[in-house]
């Protein structure tokens, strides 16, 4: 079986207008075509229709990325805490990320990056840019894990604690 959609269109200036669409289904060698929308045989067949606009729509569809999940980016078993200076904030969807100066036990200091959950999830926890941007240039705690594919110096935010003392959730919570 085959269906095939053909678009007659005429143009107004910028503007294509779509005249009649004429659907044709192949069945048993026989072509049989009625006009859209409003035709007997696409009435009957209005299944068949529908999935072969639909297919036309996904194969011209903008390409977009998945969300992930925590574990599939983070090693929920390589957990540590971190204390150090707040450094910088990225408050853009669809996470925040937040930076901090660590130093080492080699007395290197070293720019974390941290990521946050989703910006409306913070938000709706009270936690806002405004905290963060309050806290730029004074120490922090966090605790986070580390990311899976050993990029250095990253990692998700579970747990923050600033000078006022109150432990917000930044991201999921780990071990």
């Amino acid at each position: 079986m085959t269906f095939l959609i053909i678009i007659k269109s005429i143009y107004l200036s910028k503007y294509a207008v779509p005249l009649r669409v004429v659907a044709t289904l192949k069945l048993s060698g026989q072509n049989q075509s009625s006009c859209w929308p409003l035709g007997e045989y696409c009435m009957k067949h209005r299944g068949i229709v529908l999935a072969a606009l639909t297919g036309i729509c996904a194969a011209f569809s903008v390409n977009s990325s998945a969300h992930h999940s925590f574990s599939a980016e983070f090693d929920e078993n390589n957990c540590r805490d971190f204390t150090g200076i707040l450094t910088d904030v990225d408050w853009q969807n669809p996470h925040a990320f937040f930076y901090m100066d660590v130093l080492d036990e080699n007395g290197e200091v070293h720019n974390w990056s941290f990521q946050t959950y989703a910006l409306i999830t913070l938000k709706r926890a009270g936690t806002g840019l405004d905290y963060f941007k309050r806290n730029i240039g004074k120490e922090v705690w966090v605790r986070g894990c580390l990311a899976k594919n050993g990029r250095d110096y990253y990692a998700s935010a579970g747990l923050m604690r600033a000078e006022d003392g109150q432990l917000r959730q930044m991201g999921q919570i780990q071990n």
